[in-house]
């Protein structure tokens, strides 16, 4: 139930702000909404698989051992400023809650701020957002997620040339989690351009990656790395399946294609460049990824611009068929056009999240149960409810 009334409020958002651009309250009424978010998820108690698994991990991180550099890193496989956030909220209580609530704040704060900045439709990516990657991020890649908060916000300092402001943001999500490292190359987008030359070196790099996939897959699955990654990258590197389905083919369509095929057919001049090199980038990466599942995990810091390219399309869209409903009603006087651009959005809107949603339907790992199991029903730590399904769902990771 509580789900149902946050997709209410948000999509309230979406209809009075970024299609009938009432400004009075946005600014209140989109920290509203930040502040529900954050409460969701810093109050949730036993949600998320990986979410769990941090829980677990918690009470190992000793805050008498200090807070040196030395006792930051002694701890395997995590960075160290995840150990730090780990011992500061420890050093004033060692319930798990106050971390999971700072963690709430400081990664939906991040996310927030970055998309007001990336987008006029600020509404919409909330909503895409929550439905789309507001669990995982919340609930499973806890890590990760802090990095993915810290490169939306260096983005505007990288639009504004800021460097030493955009690689300190980048270091120190490297800090949190060593998939960041990707964040120090992506400026080099920049010198990419969205036209002929650019989407033939985009898809000849895919097309070099497919053809001599299993070459390369071989040499990544014989790298020797250190015994605290080696048990991960063997998961990622073994987790491939390539087979062609109706599923993947649509995927594929809607990763890549549609995208690519929108920027560059494009003819208004609205659309935000680094936006739209960057939902190229996640197009890019989504094929690969088909090939080389451990690209996954880097492409969630470019996720939020593929969300951000289809919101324009989406509006271009409402607005052509709001213009050629007008084309044929314009001698009916009698009816009214007011909601037609609103329908038309909000359609394409709950078309797109219905497609991309069905993994919390799909069978999660071997454990014979959906995804949504993991964040349904709503668990709080307040009444520390625990579900016997999602309890059985841990057990069998």
């Amino acid at each position: 139930m509580i789900y149902i009334l946050v997709l209410i409020a948000i999509f309230y958002g979406v209809l009075t702000y970024d299609i009938r651009q009432k400004n009075d309250t946005k600014s209140s009424y989109y920290h509203f909404i930040m502040i529900v978010l954050i409460l969701i998820s810093g109050l949730g108690y036993r949600m998320g698989g990986d979410g769990m698994a941090y829980m677990f991990e918690y009470p190992q991180y000793n805050v008498k051992e200090g807070f040196s550099w030395a006792a930051l890193n002694s701890y395997s496989g995590r960075q160290p400023a995840w150990v730090l956030l780990c011992k500061i909220c420890r050093s004033f209580t060692e319930e798990y809650w106050l971390f999971k609530l700072v963690h709430a704040i400081l990664v939906n704060c991040m996310v927030f701020y970055g998309l007001k900045r990336l987008t006029s439709y600020r509404f919409t990516a909330i909503l895409f957002y929550f439905v789309l990657i507001y669990f995982e991020i919340n609930f499973q890649v806890l890590r990760q997620a802090m990095a993915v908060g810290l490169f939306l916000v260096a983005i505007q300092y990288m639009r504004d040339n800021k460097w030493i402001k955009y690689y300190l943001l980048v270091a120190l999500a490297i800090a949190f989690h060593e998939t960041a490292l990707v964040c120090i190359a992506f400026p080099l987008i920049k010198f990419i351009r969205i036209d002929k030359s650019g989407l033939m070196l985009i898809a000849g790099i895919s097309l070099i990656a497919i053809l001599f996939s299993s070459n390369i897959l071989d040499s990544i699955i014989n790298i020797d790395l250190p015994e605290e990654y080696a048990d991960k990258w063997s998961y990622y590197t073994n987790d491939i399946d390539t087979s062609s389905t109706f599923s993947s083919y649509l995927n594929v369509l809607l990763s890549f294609v549609i995208p690519t095929v929108y920027i560059f057919f494009r003819k208004t001049n609205h659309g935000d460049v680094l936006v739209e090199k960057g939902a190229l980038m996640y197009g890019l990466l989504y094929i690969l990824g088909l090939y080389f599942p451990i690209i996954y995990r880097i492409n969630l810091y470019f996720i939020f611009f593929f969300y951000l390219a289809y919101i324009d399309l989406i509006y271009d869209l409402s607005k052509y068929g709001l213009s050629l409903f007008e084309s044929n009603v314009r001698k009916i006087k009698s009816i009214t056009l007011s909601g037609t651009k609103a329908l038309t959005y909000v359609t394409l809107i709950i078309v797109f999240l219905g497609i991309k949603s069905r993994f919390y339907f799909s069978e999660y790992g071997d454990t014979g149960m959906p995804a949504w199991v993991q964040y349904y029903p709503y668990t709080s730590v307040i009444f520390k409810d625990i579900d016997k399904t999602r309890e059985e769902f841990i057990h069998r990771l």
